[in-house]
């Protein structure tokens, strides 16, 4: 039981020296690119997704609204979707 407890010592002092030696990485920050918020038409107020689980075939369908608000003038709102693999 002791040679546990002095092994358990003897690692506990190795993982406290590795993680106290080892530097992470420096950034610098001002080497980053600005990010800045994309410009958009709209402004997304409310989204509701109703899904519906079938745990059977492992499948799922559903539908969702999307409520939103022109930030520009505008004639027309388009969606795109992927088409379904089925």
């Amino acid at each position: 039981m002791k040679k546990k407890a002095v092994f358990i010592a003897q690692l506990s002092f190795f993982f406290l020296f590795v993680s106290l030696s080892v530097h992470g990485q420096s950034i610098d920050w001002s080497s980053k690119p600005l990010q800045s918020e994309r410009s958009r038409s709209y402004d997304a107020l409310h989204y509701l997704v109703k899904i519906r689980l079938d745990l059977e075939r492992k499948a799922f369908e559903g539908a969702t609204t999307d409520v939103a608000s022109s930030l520009q003038e505008c004639s027309r709102l388009a969606f795109s979707m992927p088409k379904s693999s089925s």
